[in-house]
């Protein structure tokens, strides 16, 4: 997308909310920029006396609101959009793309493809609630939302599995056999209400792994009301090789509320850092391992 030309009566803010547009005084639809980028978030403000429009980057014409005339060009750069990509099928890999059926594998590539943070709802048919990918997922590169409350169905207690049991000792080179890896440029990330298990593979297997690198590293994310290392029910152990590995600063693990708690549980350890059992690694050989447990 190169730009997006505004028509029609109203002017058009830019929100950067999920789901739902910041008060304006009249909000009207306004058509997606594609299909497989799900649904954008994006408001328009009727015009008004005190509202005087400008083109931006014109620096005679634009007013305070930065609002743009109708028919006006709006450089892609300005639009930082909300999307949310909603994982419909339990199935692995997919075709590569959202804008029929979704996995959770396309999903994760269409936010790391997306600017701005996005958002990975679940509608999953009932019966059809474990995801079993035979490799690793992606890792995630761009800030986004993982949220399996929005499953129908949900009633307080995770109901979406991630199982790692199908993932080979050695179908990989690469080290990101986990359940979903952040990435050091990935930075505000909220991972909520999954059942993470089974990622043992033994290079390293973690249920959620936050990295980092000499340089850079994943921060201000929030782990929230999984069940990680325990069945469905979260009543029995059925571990991944470590729970959860953290690194970055300023990562919330948890919460107050028994809704943000998380259960981690049953990690089987290996032979590397934590052994020979690691529910929670906290490494902060690569920066100030300022986090929050709770």
């Amino acid at each position: 997308v190169t730009d997006v030309t505004v028509s029609g009566e109203p002017e058009i803010v830019l929100l950067r909310t999920a789901g739902t547009a910041r008060e304006a005084s009249i909000q009207k639809a306004v058509p997606r920029l594609a299909p497989r980028l799900g649904t954008q978030s994006l408001a328009v403000r009727s015009s008004g006396d005190l509202l005087r429009p400008g083109r931006p980057g014109a620096e005679d014409k634009r007013d305070a609101f930065g609002l743009a005339r109708v028919g006006d060009s709006i450089p892609s750069s300005l639009l930082l959009l909300d999307t949310t990509f909603t994982v419909n099928s339990n199935a692995d890999p997919g075709d590569g793309n959202c804008d029929g059926s979704c996995t959770l594998r396309d999903a994760i590539l269409a936010a790391n493809d997306t600017a701005g943070a996005d958002t990975i709802a679940f509608n999953l048919p009932s019966g059809e609630l474990t995801i079993t990918p035979t490799t690793p997922l992606p890792p995630i590169t761009e800030s986004v939302t993982i949220d399996g409350t929005t499953q129908p169905g949900f009633d307080g207690t995770p109901i979406v599995e991630l199982s790692g049991t199908a993932i080979s000792s050695d179908c990989c080179t690469v080290l990101f056999e986990n359940g979903l890896t952040l990435m050091p440029a990935a930075d505000n990330n909220t991972i909520r209400g999954l059942v993470i298990n089974g990622f043992t593979t033994p290079a390293w297997g973690a249920g959620i792994d936050i990295r980092a690198s000499s340089d850079d590293s994943s921060d201000n994310n929030l782990i929230e009301g999984n069940f990680i290392g325990t069945n469905a029910a979260g009543t029995a152990a059925q571990g991944n090789l470590f729970g959860l590995v953290v690194r970055g600063v300023n990562n919330t693990i948890g919460g107050t509320t028994d809704a943000a708690r998380n259960v981690i549980s049953g990690q089987a350890g290996s032979d590397g850092p934590g052994a020979p059992h690691a529910g929670v690694l906290i490494d902060g050989r690569h920066s100030e391992p300022r986090q929050k447990v709770s």
